[in-house]
């Protein structure tokens, strides 16, 4: 099921409520499932990139700047992802010149461009693949709350704009779990694009002494400017990359938002070009949807694409090369 995430999430309001005693299940097998799993420990490091809450907090770019960090470092490094949203299963090394986005989800084909790849609906598998394949480091995009694989290292990603939400866990809220239980057990914390407003748990929890905080920018901001675009994006948070295009001064006719990883149709994307057309404007997506679009209806579609900037990269770079 893709996700579209609801307006409620960021507020303690009547459907909140009405849903938190689904959270209380939810919770409650959530545990159920920690306690009875037995998590396979691989026999290289697995690090962990996750986040606290459903939607996107920005962990695959995160996970993209940590690959070049291995690459420049000379560690053999494999990405493992879920793939979601793609139809394989099983493990599978990802192949961008043979694999679509419905074959392996839009991720991993991004990250694939970067380290190896695998998708693998069973974490313990893919990670075995990973190994059989040369794997001296696996780093998990995604998984934070997955219990059956055991993380060496873990980096929890937090949405400084969004923060924890409404408190609540899912469905009533947008925490996997709660965010004092993982905070407490994680390696390091990336905030990204924080506000004035932003504040970690002011219960027992204190805030972990290896914190970052990163910047997304824009990677080719200045052909957006002045011009007039109809922009649309299958994302968690889709008024983030609407606003981003009207701050970097572009003219935005109209917009359309579909559910997060949504897969394009050759018909969604045909009445998308009309709608361009129609407004005489350029159409723009997401590089996340760029890669579902079908391959013979890309061009003509431009592409913004986004990448983090660490606050000290340089310490970063320290903390990782001690994996």
């Amino acid at each position: 099921m893709m996700l579209r995430t609801p307006d409620f999430w960021q507020e303690r309001g009547a459907a909140a409520y009405a849903l938190l005693p689904l959270s209380l299940v939810y919770d409650a097998l959530r545990r159920l499932r920690i306690r009875r799993a037995k998590p396979y420990r691989a026999p290289v490091p697995v690090l962990c990139i996750g986040g606290l809450t459903a939607g996107g907090a920005g962990k695959t770019p995160l996970a993209l700047l940590i690959g070049e960090q291995m690459k420049q470092q000379g560690k053999k490094a494999f990405f493992l992802s879920r793939g979601y949203g793609g139809r394989l299963k099983e493990p599978t090394r990802v192949d961008p010149s043979l694999h679509h986005a419905s074959d392996v989800g839009d991720e991993p084909l991004m990250l694939a461009a970067v380290l190896p790849t695998i998708i693998a609906a069973d974490r313990a598998r893919g990670a075995q693949l990973a190994v059989s394949q040369g794997a001296e480091l696996i780093i998990m995009d995604d998984g934070l709350h997955n219990p059956t694989i055991y993380k060496d290292h873990t980096i929890a990603v937090i949405d400084g704009s969004v923060g924890f939400g409404n408190g609540f866990l899912l469905p009533a809220g947008p925490l996997r779990a709660p965010a004092e239980e993982i905070l407490a057990k994680v390696s390091a914390v990336v905030v990204v694009n924080p506000t004035d407003s932003f504040s970690f748990p002011s219960t027992e929890y204190t805030s972990p002494s290896t914190v970052f905080t990163a910047i997304s920018q824009p990677l080719n901001a200045e052909f957006v400017r002045g011009k007039r675009w109809v922009a649309f994006c299958g994302i968690a948070y889709p008024h983030k990359f609407f606003t981003t295009l009207h701050n970097l001064g572009g003219h935005i006719m109209a917009t359309r938002a579909f559910a997060d990883h949504h897969p394009y149709t050759p018909e969604e994307v045909a009445g998308l070009l009309r709608m361009a057309a129609a407004h005489g404007a350029g159409l723009i997506t997401t590089a996340k949807d760029a890669v579902r679009l079908p391959e013979n209806q890309r061009e003509g579609i431009s592409v913004l694409s986004i990448a983090l900037t660490i606050d000290n990269e340089a310490r970063l770079s320290e903390w990782l090369s001690q994996l």
